[in-house]
């Protein structure tokens, strides 16, 4: 079993970190277009991890072409203030440049973790040339996690606002067992679907605005992140075929939407079946709407872009060359 991470960055190198220790995996790369920092993320891990050195490989781009799984994680991260549209600009010519350097292996599995993830992940369907199954948006079970960590705390509030109404191993219990999804989109276009509280309007706020909150005071979300992207690679290699709350290609609608879906080695299996309110079905359709304009603004039009480039390139060149033609 064979693990790229690109990007080497806070969440890449916190990723690396988790994965190495999986004994599941047998080479594990990081991948940074900046190769000295790739190095020293590798030298820093190799510390860390010193039983682990024949397992570590750091490299170019291309080195993902021969992985199981991938794991996007490159890109600029989102500042205090700063739109998704901005934001996605930036990371679209990012993550089109690294994509057209990886020739996926046919049973590859790509997880999006680069943000805004929901758009982001669209990009990479249609460059990867990978079945819509495979390509793998993460951050749902991010928010699906915060969503339940917020309920749980309302409940003790609600219940004994002075004391631990539970013990720590009833809390994590009570937690697992809270029935809450988050769907829609990552972060602010997330969509809180609850039933067993009331509804709390400050609780849906704090879900949308809890990775900010996070990045205001640390500079970006690093370890949540990256223990729940270990915990879906690990269900993906043995097939646990395990919920997940992932952005997924709805064909239906022709974007990728959060959604619970069974994940397994196959990738995303089957959405569940969600019964929505008409307040829920409203801003779902808003969602929708939303990542359908920012499709025809600004991922088409980038996509078409870059396929002509690489085009140019390619008829420009008898020789090999680090390009692949587009899907």
């Amino acid at each position: 079993m064979q693990v790229a991470v690109i990007g080497a960055g806070r969440v890449g190198g916190a990723v690396a970190n988790e994965l190495v220790r999986n004994d599941s995996i047998d080479y594990l790369g990081i991948l940074d277009r900046n190769l000295e920092k790739s190095r020293g993320l590798w030298a820093d891990l190799i510390n860390a991890n010193p039983s682990y050195l024949k397992k570590l490989f750091t490299g170019s781009y291309e080195w993902a072409s021969d992985a199981d799984i991938v794991i996007l994680s490159a890109g600029i991260a989102q500042n205090r203030g700063q739109s998704r549209e901005e934001l996605l600009e930036q990371n679209l010519k990012i993550t089109t440049e690294i994509l057209s350097k990886i020739e996926f292996k046919p049973s590859a599995k790509l997880i999006v973790v680069t943000n805004p993830v929901d758009s982001i992940s669209l990009n990479a369907m249609r460059f990867s040339g990978l079945p819509p199954q495979q390509i793998i948006g993460f951050g749902g079970d991010l928010d699906t996690l915060r969503l339940k960590l917020l309920l749980e705390h309302a409940s003790r509030l609600e219940n004994a606002p002075d004391k631990l109404v539970r013990s720590f191993d009833a809390n994590l219990k009570f937690i697992k067992s809270i029935n809450a999804h988050v769907i829609g989109g990552h972060g602010e276009l997330a969509i809180s679907v609850y039933r067993n509280s009331p509804k709390d309007p400050g609780i849906e706020s704090s879900v949308k605005e809890y990775a900010s909150a996070v990045i205001e005071r640390t500079g970006a979300t690093v370890f949540g992140p990256a223990a729940k992207i270990a915990e879906l690679v690990d269900d993906i290699i043995h097939d646990r075929k395990k919920l997940h709350h992932v952005s997924y290609f709805n064909k239906d609608e022709g974007v990728f939407l959060t959604w619970p879906c069974i994940i397994g080695k196959a990738g995303v299996i089957k959405p569940l079946e969600l019964s929505l309110n008409e307040d829920e079905k409203r801003e779902l359709r808003n969602v929708i709407a939303h990542l359908k304009e920012l499709d025809e603004k600004k991922i088409r039009p980038e996509f078409a872009k870059a396929a002509r480039t690489l085009s140019q390139k390619l008829e420009a060149s008898d020789s090999k060359h680090d390009f692949v033609r587009v899907q």
